[in-house]
């Protein structure tokens, strides 16, 4: 399986759209959204996943961005009764829907706070997917195993780290070698981006 990370920009979305119509997505393909804003790109994007029978993977506490708060400003909205406030409450409920939809797999970026909620019961970590950016998260797994098996943990490639992570476990890892301007990719020659679509299963990874 492969596991694109993509910001939730809307070339970015507008890309996996383009993508699904096309029937260029292959199944072996889960995409992964960090979303940026709350707008109606971001929830078309969804819908086109559903429609398609696809899965795709949104990260629910973002670190970029301004999803959170563009989707309180909503609320507010609603709240304050302005003219347009039945237009903005179907709206919000429509995001709603598009969000709990089986096809949308909930992602967490883990930190203190996701892990101590999967600990106490307050996420389901059966139904969800824990993203690991890098080893801090590492003694968690460490002490609590078996608790912390999610339908995919994401982790750097790390021999340690893995042994460490029951269930099906991804190897993250960013690989693209950035150029400071546009035009050193028309200059710099061909290379080596990645042999990790090889060797995941020689290393015991499902993606």
């Amino acid at each position: 399986m492969y596991f694109p990370y993509l910001r939730g920009r809307q070339n970015e979305l507008l890309c996996l759209r383009e993508l699904l119509e096309v029937d260029r997505l292959y199944s072996t393909i889960i995409p992964i959204i960090e979303p940026v804003r709350c707008n109606s790109t971001f929830f078309t994007t969804l819908k086109k996943f559903i429609e398609a029978d696809r899965k795709i993977i949104i990260i629910k506490n973002p670190k970029v961005g301004k999803f959170r708060s563009d989707y309180e400003e909503l609320k507010k909205k609603i709240e304050d009764e302005t003219n347009e406030v039945k237009k903005l409450e179907e709206t919000l409920i429509n995001y709603k829907e598009l969000l709990n939809n089986s096809h949308i797999i909930s992602g967490y970026l883990c930190d203190d706070k996701v892990i101590s909620q999967c600990l106490d019961g307050k996420k389901n970590v059966k139904d969800i997917v824990l993203i690991n950016t890098g080893i801090d998260t590492f003694g968690y797994y460490e002490e609590y195993g078996s608790k912390l098996e999610a339908v995919y943990t994401f982790i750097p490639k790390d021999e340690d780290f893995k042994d460490e992570v029951f269930g099906e476990t991804v190897i993250l890892e960013d690989v693209y070698v950035k150029a400071k301007r546009n035009v050193d990719y028309i200059e710099s020659p061909d290379e080596l981006f990645s042999r990790n679509h090889l060797v995941y299963r020689k290393r015991g990874y499902v993606g």
